[in-house]
């Protein structure tokens, strides 16, 4: 989460559990050499895993020591339409949860965990609920925005492992290598597959806009098609469940909205939704539904009309997300087959107890430095 060099030699970082180590920095060769050493534990994590930690040439170190920050603590929870929350399974499933998505017959959820295993990266693990056990699918780099293909057998999800980040798919119980599906993304990449599999649209840092909406078929074609390029910075793309409607946000409007157009013939129409901000659509399993947020923070519901063509309702609010984590270019929700709840993450698990983080000074660090990394 924070790495800080010693010019002594060291390279120190921290994980998300709140682990400092220590590991021998070749500056000259620009590489790590040995094993990572842990040093201590118990430095503060807090919101998107901000740390503070800090070293002098002459060796002094700083940091902040407590418990998990309240940003940091976050568990996965079921969220009715009325905004009643529940745990998700027994045990919980908390911890520095960045996503999640909803196996579509309901028995699975894939998440996006930092540091779970390993304090340089992240991977998707699939928790099996009613108890069952929480699994690690995803190794090697940075693996995040899990989804799930249409017959919940495989996963996809973003990767920059080979230096280059890239949609993979693997089998979701782990027991194949993942497979490079789409090239050529960025970090910031947002994608939505159609139902079938064989259509994708994706939001990647380009065109006019700086972020606009490009669509492509994976394994045939090589090169993004722009859906709607203009000035307009899109993103948040989601498909309806029979693939003929595109949702998505764009600040064409001053307040940023979700609109809504056919797919793939999206010049056809266009649709706006909300009326005063809106991000973030999810369409419900029969397509008749659009739940989006709403500017205020709201989780909001606009109903699809009866009739030919696309027409929706005044959208209402179903509850507030103030304790809901939202990672920007993140699934952080997700909807059950039955459209009558919610899996989100909830956030600041914990945060009504008095904080007690607390500001550690080390005089010199290298003496421990040296006798840690002797063994």
């Amino acid at each position: 989460l924070a790495a800080r060099y010693d010019p002594a030699g060291y390279l120190l970082y921290v994980s998300a559990r709140g682990e400092l180590y220590a590991q021998r920095f070749d500056q000259d060769r620009v590489e790590l050499r040995g094993a990572p050493v842990l040093l201590w534990s118990g430095l503060s994590v807090a919101t998107f895993g901000a740390t503070d930690v800090a070293i002098s040439p002459s060796g002094a170190m700083l940091y902040t020591a407590g418990e998990l920050g309240a940003g940091a603590r976050r568990q996965v929870v079921w969220v009715s339409r009325d905004g009643t929350v529940s745990p998700v399974d027994s045990p919980a499933v908390a911890g520095l949860v960045n996503a999640v998505a909803l196996s579509h017959d309901g028995t699975r959820i894939a998440l996006d965990i930092p540091g779970a295993t390993r304090v340089d990266g992240s991977d998707i693990w699939v928790k099996q609920l009613g108890g069952g056990p929480l699994s690690q699918v995803s190794r090697g780099g940075q693996n995040w925005s899990p989804s799930w293909s249409a017959d919940d057998r495989s996963l996809l999800f973003m990767s920059d492992r080979d230096s280059a980040v890239a949609l993979y798919r693997q089998r979701a119980d782990g027991s194949n290598a993942a497979v490079r599906e789409v090239a050529g993304l960025d970090v910031n990449a947002e994608y939505a597959t159609a139902s079938d599999g064989r259509t994708a649209v994706f939001r990647l840092n380009r065109g006019p806009g700086g972020g606009d909406l490009f669509s492509l078929h994976p394994g045939t074609d090589t090169a993004f098609t722009p859906l709607f390029p203009g000035p307009a910075l899109e993103r948040s793309p989601t498909l309806s469940p029979d693939g003929h409607w595109l949702a998505y946000t764009s600040d064409e409007s001053s307040s940023g909205d979700v609109y809504v157009r056919p797919f793939p013939t999206v010049d056809s129409a266009r649709i706006q939704v909300s009326t005063a901000g809106g991000g973030r659509p999810r369409w419900n399993h029969a397509g008749t539904e659009l739940f989006f947020r709403s500017a205020s923070n709201d989780l909001m519901s606009a109903r699809r009309l009866p009739g030919p063509g696309m027409r929706f309702d005044r959208p209402v609010v179903l509850f507030n997300l103030r304790r809901v984590f939202q990672f920007t270019t993140r699934s952080w929700y997700d909807i059950a087959p039955d459209d009558k709840r919610f899996v989100m993450i909830e956030a600041g698990v914990g945060s009504e107890a008095r904080r007690t983080d607390r500001l550690v000074f080390v005089d010199d660090i290298r003496p421990e430095l040296a006798r840690r990394m002797a063994r």
